[in-house]
């Protein structure tokens, strides 16, 4: 049975449905905001799903990499060190740039690692070549694993707006924070997080009652 790679993006779009935080996507660079998605999701298996039946500890961790070249005039093959070990094509992007102008007209050799670029770059052109790996579970998970994992994901968002809140409200005074918060954000967060609570309790549960095959 061939078993097939679940890239992180799966569910990371998954958690993308579940929660819109605009000032979080606007804060932080692509590397970083996938950085922070790969800690919540890192922190979602071993804290809200250690029942699940795959091994989620068998990983390829996410991988930003990429090389610098001085093109020579005389040739277009240019060869990285480092690639992820036979990563999801749905968890890759690769990365090839001349003179920090990105471009399309090449091609890359998994085995021996080498970018063609077409046309040939000129002499002293800088051309920049990698990969962005967003990391990948080397087992199939199935839509509902995938579930579960984005909404533990979830919870811990939840409860870093929470800490952050009750940090800003700490800072500046419950009077000041009323003014700044009339809204009561706190209130309204702690609610969220005991509502994704509680559809995370029934999800583990029901999976658990999916998976048992039984005494023996």
């Amino acid at each position: 049975m061939v078993i097939l790679s679940t890239p992180y993006i799966n569910i990371f779009n998954k958690y993308n449905a579940e929660v819109t935080d605009s000032n979080l996507f606007s804060s932080l660079t692509d590397e970083e905001l996938t950085e922070l998605l790969d800690i919540f999701l890192s922190k979602s298996k071993s804290i809200y799903f250690k029942n699940c039946t795959k091994d989620l500890t068998d990983v390829e961790t996410y991988d930003y990499y990429t090389k610098t070249f001085t093109a020579d005039g005389a040739s277009n093959t240019f060869v990285i060190d480092d690639y992820p070990t036979d990563p999801n094509v749905d968890a890759i992007l690769m990365v090839c740039s001349v003179n920090g102008t990105n471009i399309i007209t090449y091609t890359f050799d998994e085995n021996t690692l080498t970018f063609t670029i077409t046309p040939k770059p000129a002499l002293n052109d800088v051309v920049e070549c990698g990969f962005d790996f967003s990391g990948q579970f080397n087992q199939t998970l199935d839509e509902q694993e995938e579930w579960i994992l984005a909404k533990g994901m979830q919870m811990l968002w939840c409860d870093r707006q929470i800490y952050r809140e009750e940090k800003l409200r700490d800072k500046i005074g419950t009077k000041d924070y009323a003014v700044h918060s009339p809204a009561n954000l706190i209130s309204k967060l702690i609610d969220l997080r005991n509502m994704t609570k509680r559809d995370l309790k029934e999800m583990t549960v029901s999976y658990s009652f999916d998976s048992f095959i039984g005494f023996n």
